[in-house]
């Protein structure tokens, strides 16, 4: 893969998400490939997450005294099949 098609796929990737897209949740980019590829047969995988199981980016700013910003991130996967509701896949301090 080119350095150029890796810049114009990359907003549309994630490391995340489930194997298989869901062409109701995406961006217009992924539902269209997704249209295109309708009539093939998908196979399930072992990897996926039931479909009641959501993935989410939480970001939050906190002002401390003198108004200094911290900035903190998640990338959290939530559902009732996980063992605590809940599951961390990634966590970033600073902005």
């Amino acid at each position: 893969m080119t350095p150029a098609t890796l810049a114009a796929i990359r907003p549309h990737l994630t490391l995340f998400g489930p194997p298989q897209p869901n062409a109701a949740s995406t961006d217009p980019f992924v539902a269209a490939a997704l249209s295109e590829t309708a009539n093939a047969e998908t196979v399930p995988s072992v990897s996926q997450p039931p479909p009641d199981v959501l993935t989410t980016r939480i970001t939050v700013t906190a002002f401390g005294s003198r108004n200094t910003p911290v900035i903190r991130s998640a990338i959290v996967r939530f559902g009732a099949v996980l063992p605590r509701g809940y599951e961390v896949l990634a966590w970033q301090d600073g902005s």
